[in-house]
């Protein structure tokens, strides 16, 4: 941009070299979104779309709901914890997947590993670098080193198939191994 300003004489060469040599603060500017509420946004567009047609994607309308912040957070929680409770119930199925670790692997390679997978609602990536008898060692993305104790661990009997799942698991080393990669969340 600085290059066609100043070929267009919108700036001397002066004024060109000193906004060259300015802190770059530019951002992204646009609407932010207060709550996650995707079905009620797809209502909406939905709605535009029959009452517009194509015109809904193109002509750069605003759309505003009614929707109560607090209350869909608690709905959108409520939900998640619901889904969290029956996967629990149901059995653990194991890690997302597992890479082999060098012994002098370290956090920064820890972090390069989880960098491609995603978070799942507060689900969040973490990779398994130590297993205790009762406790398991992590790497969290964004977050750092963390153990989680066998209270956040003991509900994890392997699942076997609907409605079926095998015994409690007695030590940490029954659930997982260094180098799996799995989900975390605070509790």
């Amino acid at each position: 941009m600085l290059n066609r300003m100043r070929a267009l004489g919108f700036v001397s060469d002066a004024q060109y070299r000193d906004a060259l040599d300015a802190p770059n603060t530019a951002r992204l500017h646009g609407q932010q979104t207060d709550l996650e509420a995707a079905y009620i946004a797809e209502m909406a567009r939905a709605y535009m779309q029959e009452k517009f047609g194509d015109l809904a994607q193109s002509e750069g309308f605003s759309v505003y709901t009614t929707v109560d912040s607090r209350l869909q957070h608690a709905a959108t929680q409520a939900a998640r914890g619901a889904i969290i409770a029956y996967d629990e119930r149901h059995g653990y199925r194991g890690p997302e997947d597992h890479v082999a670790l060098a012994d002098e692997t370290g956090p920064e390679q820890f972090a390069t590993l989880l960098d491609n997978v995603i978070e799942l609602g507060e689900l969040v990536p973490a990779l398994v670098t130590g297993v205790q008898p009762q406790a398991v060692d992590v790497y969290i993305r964004n977050v750092g080193a963390a153990t989680i104790p066998w209270q956040g661990l003991s509900w994890a009997r392997k699942y076997l198939g609907t409605d079926r799942y095998g015994v409690a698991p007695e030590s940490a080393g029954q659930i997982a191994a260094v180098g799996d990669i799995i989900r975390v969340r605070a509790v």
